[in-house]
Parts: structure tokens; C-alpha cells; sequence
């Protein structure tokens, strides 16, 4: 099953489908066929299981991208005969291209989610529903709890709050970040009443965050109550822009190891040159993501140690 980018590729064919500006076919990724970069001697960041499903993924995206390129000139040649039967004043043309888009515009849609969700049945449906309860990946019960050992706890990147809400019923003290730049189901189509309201639908499921981004850790109001730092589904190089600006000894990460979608090799890199793993502990993944919650403690310094 995709991750983000494979999904930001199929939803390039829904546009073409939805869109008249969209005509043109996607090109498919240049990447060569995957092969396991050699992660550092003994990372506890490498596992089997990811590495498997990276390359799965990378199959899949390129599989998907090929597919695309394949039906997005069909669909819009019958656009084009709808344009033309109208330009002409056609209504009996107009109307067979209309249900021959419409059957083509289906079956693309169909296939596209096959390609992206596999067997899964209803898979947009049940990943729009996890994001909405959950963000982009799951906690268990076990997770909570070892968060809360390390509280209070400030959250960076924290989406729409899931894990900060699901942390506070729990009694955490916990602050929650975000600089709203990424906040996952943003790109999803508002429903009825809200286009009627106007207004973004609020999810019961949602909790409370702060605007703010990494600089908010060197505040004097995550310092003064030491807050450990819970990072959770970093993207691009938000992990170690955190770390950058944080200096406390615990960092709660949740997210893919190397090879995975929460960061390149130079962030593990960084991340293990700088931290020991003190512990590991199941999170609820949706599909074939491989996330868990690594306990990061950082190392103590030669002088320290001396």
C-alpha cells in the first residue's frame, strides 16, 4: 500500500478527471529499482520489515505511474469530443460523449484506487477515517504510557491535535505545535454543510494546538518546564530542526526508521551521533507503514563523562 507520495501521484490522475485544465500525463519516477543503501554497522534504525515494504512501495508507485500515463491521454481525448459536440451544437453527440467520459472517468478511478490501496476494501474511505481519528499513524495503549513517564511533554508538528488530545485525556500535561504547513486530510474535499457553513469542519477526534514551529522549543515556556520533545510523523528535515533547537535529554519519536518516509539517511545520521535508542515500543500503523515510538537519550558528552 502507498505512502504520501504514492498517493500524491494517483491523485494526479483523479484531477484529470475533475479538472479541464489537466491534460497531460504524469511522468513516471526516475528512480532506478530500489536497492538497500547500506545503513551504518548495527543501526538501530534499520529493520527488515521496512526495508520490504519500501521496495514494495517503490514498485507500486512506479506501477501506478505508469498506469497514469497510460489512461490520462485517453480521458482527455473524450473531453475533447465533449468540447467539440458542444462547440458544434450537438446535443445527441454531446450526450454519448458525456457517457463515454463519464464510463472512462469511473474505470480509471476504480483502477487507480486498486493500484494504491491493493486489496483493501473501501481503502480511501478507511485511510480518510484513520487520519481523522488518529493523524498520519496510530498510538496503542502501550505508546501513551510510556509518553506519559516523560511528561510534560511539549509536541511539535502535531497536525490537528490527535496525539495531544488522546495524551491530555490521559492527564498529560502536554503542549501541542504546528505550523499548519502540512496538516494532514487539509487537501481532502470539505463536505456539504461545511461548503455550506463555510467554516473547516471540527472533528471530535481533534485536540488543541498552538501555531508555532521548532523555534518554539527554545521558548522560556517549554525550557522552564522542561518538556521532553514528542515528535510524531516528521516529514522532510523537521526532525533534526527540532533537534537543532532542542536541548533537553529525552526525544519521543514516532515514525519510520531509515529507508522509511520520516527522514533521509543524513537525519539518522544525526539523530545517532547524538542520541542513544533507550526503547522501543509498538504505535498502530495504518496499512504498510512500519512507524514505532523510539525513547531517545541524548549522550552524554566526553566531559560528562569524565
Amino acid at each position: 500500500m502507498l505512502r504520501r507520495a504514492g498517493i500524491r501521484v494517483a491523485a494526479a490522475l483523479v484531477a484529470t478527471t475533475a479538472t479541464a485544465a489537466a491534460t497531460t500525463a504524469v511522468a513516471e519516477p526516475a528512480s532506478p529499482p530500489y536497492r538497500r543503501a547500506k545503513p551504518p554497522r548495527d543501526s538501530p534504525f534499520s529493520y527488515r520489515e521496512l526495508d520490504e515494504a519500501v521496495a514494495r512501495r517503490r514498485d507500486q508507485e512506479r506501477a501506478l505511474a505508469t498506469y497514469v500515463n497510460t489512461v490520462a491521454p485517453m480521458i482527455a481525448s473524450a473531453r475533447g469530443e465533449m468540447a467539440r459536440a458542444q462547440k458544434l451544437g450537438d446535443p445527441a453527440a454531446l450526450e454519448r460523449a458525456r457517457a463515454r467520459f463519464a464510463t472512462l472517468a469511473a474505470r480509471a478511478q476504480a483502477e487507480t484506487a486498486a493500484l494504491t490501496w491493493g486489496d483493501v476494501p473501501d481503502g480511501q474511505k478507511r485511510r480518510s477515517e484513520f487520519v481523522e481519528k488518529y493523524g498520519c499513524v496510530g498510538w496503542t495503549d502501550a505508546a501513551l504510557a510510556e509518553i506519559a513517564k516523560h511528561a510534560p511533554i511539549v509536541e511539535m508538528g502535531a497536525g490537528r491535535g490527535q496525539w495531544q488530545r488522546a495524551l491530555a485525556e490521559r492527564g498529560v500535561d502536554i503542549l501541542a505545535y504546528d505550523d499548519r504547513s502540512a496538516v494532514p486530510g487539509t487537501n481532502e474535499p470539505p463536505r456539504a454543510n461545511d461548503r455550506a457553513s463555510g467554516r473547516a469542519r471540527r472533528s471530535s477526534h481533534w485536540g488543541v494546538t498552538r501555531r508555532g514551529d521548532e523555534t518554539k522549543l527554545r521558548s522560556f515556556w517549554v525550557r522552564r518546564a522542561r518538556r521532553t520533545l514528542l515528535v510524531v510523523y516528521p516529514e522532510g528535515d523537521l526532525l533534526v530542526k527540532c533537534l537543532e533547537n532542542y536541548d533537553g535529554p529525552v526525544v519521543l519519536f514516532v515514525g519510520e526508521g531509515r529507508g522509511g518516509v520520516n527522514g533521509s539517511a543524513a537525519t539518522f545520521d544525526y539523530v545517532e551521533k547524538r542520541f542513544d535508542v533507550e526503547n522501543v515500543v509498538p504505535v498502530k500503523p495504518f496499512g504498510d507503514g512500519h512507524e514505532k515510538l523510539w525513547v531517545l537519550r541524548r549522550k552524554r558528552t566526553s566531559e560528562e563523562q569524565g
